[in-house]
């Protein structure tokens, strides 16, 4: 003998049918400008992601957002971050086109800067290339992008331009 389905079944059911799939527009793009950062930064650079977007919903969030403000977790920091020989601190808030960082974010991005950090928000290879164009001026240019093409292009490929 089978069981019926409830009224409330079926609405729970048709509610969960109708929620759209999050489509993740920003990890394609943000997985493209690590890649990159790693192919063009000087060596010894060190380019990490700061790890802020939780997947969960309801209470596990609520419990998750917790233990990682207990652990040190700022609210707002930049996707990644890069350190670089002299040392320099480069940090990007990856966005997928269209979105825009929210307050938390830019409040947090005003800090770093006063602190001395380079920060950007960027949607593309070209866009962290122009902050780095941009950054490297105001500090008397030590490299360029393009400088690397050459180590990008026997990583990522030949001819590719991203």
């Amino acid at each position: 003998m089978t069981a019926r389905m409830t009224a409330a079944d079926l609405i729970a059911m048709q509610a969960k049918a109708r929620r759209p799939k999050r489509v993740d527009r920003e990890g394609p793009i943000h997985r493209e400008i690590l890649a990159h950062l790693r192919a063009v930064l000087p060596a010894g650079s060190i380019v990490h992601h700061s790890a802020n977007a939780i997947g969960l919903s309801g209470a596990l969030i609520q419990r998750q957002i917790a233990h990682n403000e207990a652990m040190g977790t700022v609210k707002g920091f930049p996707d990644l971050l890069c350190i670089l020989p002299g040392p320099r601190v480069w940090l990007f808030e990856v966005k997928a086109p269209g979105n825009s960082p929210d307050k938390d974010q830019r409040a947090l991005h005003a800090d770093l800067r006063a602190l001395g950090a380079r920060v950007a928000v960027v949607r593309s290879t070209v866009e962290v290339d122009a902050a780095i164009t941009e950054w490297n001026a105001a500090e008397a240019p030590r490299w360029r992008p393009n400088d690397y093409r050459d180590l990008r292009d026997r990583i990522v490929g030949e001819g590719t331009d991203t």
